[in-house]
């Protein structure tokens, strides 16, 4: 799997469908017999996932520390969550591995981590938090802007909810993107409206 920054929206709206997976097949109702015993739940398959070429998640909670930088609610919904590791899938980028060894790190300093809810308010919009360890913030943030524009994305600054966002589009949608420590905290929506409901909820 090849990751740029620009497809970081596209990666955490991966994890957020997942995760959803998840949750909807740990909440099946297993079906009572006529003996009173309950079998195993078989869940019905609610969507298929296209997952990249090569990826592979060995662990749905790799960063539960990065996990728990996202809000536990959103829209009055109890949030679900997945973290992965960098190891796990961002070993094999050259663009993204070049990034972080500048910022004098390693693959395994790296984390991403999701959060969503199932609805009926608020779907669709992808929570987010990309984690450098140790990485300087001004430096992380220049050097992912420069992967931006090597890779012919453009980037905006806006102001939504009181944070300074950079905003750019990609196949999962349009991100808001912003920095904070050796965190880049992110919202994927649709709609501004959207972005700023998940903006107003981030660190």
């Amino acid at each position: 799997m090849s990751l740029r920054p620009a497809q970081l929206g596209r990666l955490a709206a991966t994890i957020g469908v997942l995760t959803l997976l998840v949750a909807a097949c740990s909440n099946a109702s297993p079906a009572a017999t006529s003996g009173g015993s309950t079998p195993a739940a078989t869940p019905t398959p609610q969507a298929t996932v296209a997952l990249p070429t090569g990826l592979v998640i060995p662990s749905f909670n790799a960063d539960v520390d990065l996990e728990a930088q996202l809000p536990n609610d959103f829209c009055g919904q109890k949030t679900n969550k997945a973290s992965f590791s960098g190891s796990e899938f961002l070993a094999s980028d050259a663009t993204f591995a070049a990034l972080v060894q500048e910022l004098g790190r390693s693959p395994a300093d790296v984390s991403v981590a999701s959060a969503s809810v199932t609805g009926p308010d608020c779907v669709g919009i992808n929570l987010f938090a990309l984690r450098i360890k140790g990485a300087d913030t001004s430096k992380f943030e220049q050097l992912f802007l420069a992967v931006q524009a090597k890779d012919g994305t453009p980037t905006t600054k806006t102001n939504v909810s009181g944070k300074d966002v950079w905003t750019y589009t990609d196949a999962s949608g349009t991100n808001y993107l912003y920095f904070k420590g050796d965190i880049a905290f992110g919202v994927t929506a649709d709609t501004p409206a959207d972005a700023a409901k998940g903006i107003t909820v981030m660190p």
